[in-house]
């Protein structure tokens, strides 16, 4: 049977030795790369939350143009609470209302 941990440390020698291989870059070339990167990076998450904005402003104002200019108007059968169209017998308790014996 072969040693777990014997494989994990082969495994971190040789990628040692892989990375005694790598050509790097000079430390000024890599700093401004990176700098490029986080500048590229900046500018995108600008245009992204740009775009983003504007999409959502644009679709509030489509809501808000088809928006019914006067409200629904309020069914009198449900006991003038609007969404509630299905009648109570006298003596239930109502929606809303916390339980109550019915009076004698």
């Amino acid at each position: 049977m072969i040693n777990p941990v014997g494989k994990v440390l082969s495994f971190l020698k040789e990628a040692r030795a892989e990375l005694g291989k790598v050509v790097w870059p000079p430390r000024r070339r890599a700093v401004r790369l990176t700098a490029i990167v986080v500048v590229v990076t900046i500018l995108f998450g600008v245009f992204i939350g740009s775009v983003d904005y504007g999409l959502s402003k644009g679709v509030q104002a489509i809501i808000t143009l088809t928006k019914p200019s006067q409200p629904a108007p309020i069914d009198q059968q449900s006991g003038g609470q609007p969404g509630n169209p299905v009648d109570i017998p006298a003596g239930q308790p109502q929606p809303n209302q916390p339980n109550q014996a019915p009076s004698k």
